[in-house]
């Protein structure tokens, strides 16, 4: 993690992301947080306050180990560096602003942002809310806030799934002290918790059941999952073709929020999360196969083009 906060404060773009099917551990690898049930047919709700500090998962390790590295960077004729935290998390396509969450509108539905193009941005969210936080605490209770907007759910896969793919982003900024409204430097930390892959067999229930609407709104949520995760299968497997094949950002909302931390100058750590049970293993072998394929095209890469250029 040292060397992707450094060089986001040089200016690169870095990500990291958990893979994996669901209940494999990946909001624990990411978060490390508690979550508890918050009564009878109600979604669990997270906890940060009882979660101990030595099961504290990347993303506050990462934010901490981000400030003491800007405060070691801080000095007198060094420009100054500001930190922006932003939230979002991608549910059916729609990206909902964690750090402002918008309220239902009737029927329950909520209206997500927009993700619009330009030349200037590429990629972005339309009226996102973006706060400076000026140390590690900052940053880590706006993560915190946004954690307990996010929407979960109890499956038969997982106790507490997050049903979404939560993109907590850390913009770093090296501010010219001559012209404070300019931005010398650049680079963003983006932390992923991706949701997780599901068969549809083990959501589902045999015979007529009171649960068996939610199964269905679980399967309807699964398909939307499966199908946003195999596009990021086929980004990264685009971005490790030497032929420079085309690269179907487009084709997701997931994808085109990634766009600036997977394509180009940036620093990515994938993380493969494996369930140990032995019902898992089909849903393992596949994972291992596309994570080794992809390590090995990123590190020809790496052999035959070095270090990208900022």
């Amino acid at each position: 993690m040292a060397r992707l906060v450094e060089a986001v404060l040089d200016g690169y773009n870095a990500t990291v992301f958990a893979y994996g099917q669901t209940g494999s551990g990946k909001t624990y690898t990411m978060e490390g947080f508690e979550y508890k049930q918050s009564g009878v047919g109600q979604p669990p709700q997270v906890d940060p306050a009882s979660t101990p500090e030595s099961r504290l998962g990347i993303v506050p390790r990462a934010v901490r180990q981000l400030y003491a590295m800007v405060d070691r960077r801080r000095g007198e004729g060094r420009p100054r560096l500001v930190v922006a935290c932003s939230f979002v998390q991608i549910y059916n396509e729609q990206v909902l602003d964690l750090l402002n969450p918008p309220a239902a509108a009737a029927g329950g539905r909520v209206r997500g942002l927009k993700v619009r193009w330009s030349a200037a941005r590429e990629f972005y969210c339309e009226n996102l809310f973006v706060e400076e936080a000026k140390d590690a605490e900052q940053a880590l209770a706006l993560f915190e806030s946004g954690a307990r907007h996010k929407r979960m759910a109890e499956t038969r896969m997982n106790a507490a799934s997050s049903r979404s793919h939560c993109i907590f982003t850390l913009a770093v900024q090296a501010v010219d002290s001559v012209d404070p409204g300019a931005a010398t430097v650049e680079g963003r930390l983006t932390l992923v918790d991706l949701a997780g892959s599901e068969r549809h067999s083990a959501l589902a229930t045999s015979g007529q059941s009171a649960h068996q609407s939610a199964d269905r709104a679980a399967i309807h949520d699964s398909a939307q999952i499966n199908r946003s995760l195999f596009t990021l299968r086929k980004v990264i497997l685009a971005l490790t073709d030497s032929n420079g094949s085309h690269v179907p950002y487009r084709d997701s909302t997931l994808t085109r929020l990634l766009k600036h931390s997977l394509g180009g100058s940036c620093h990515t750590l994938m993380i493969a999360c494996l369930a140990p049970s032995d019902a898992a293993a089909d849903e393992n072998a596949p994972r291992n196969r596309w994570m080794n394929r992809t390590t090995r095209a990123l590190q020809h890469d790496i052999r035959q083009f070095g270090e990208p250029i900022r």
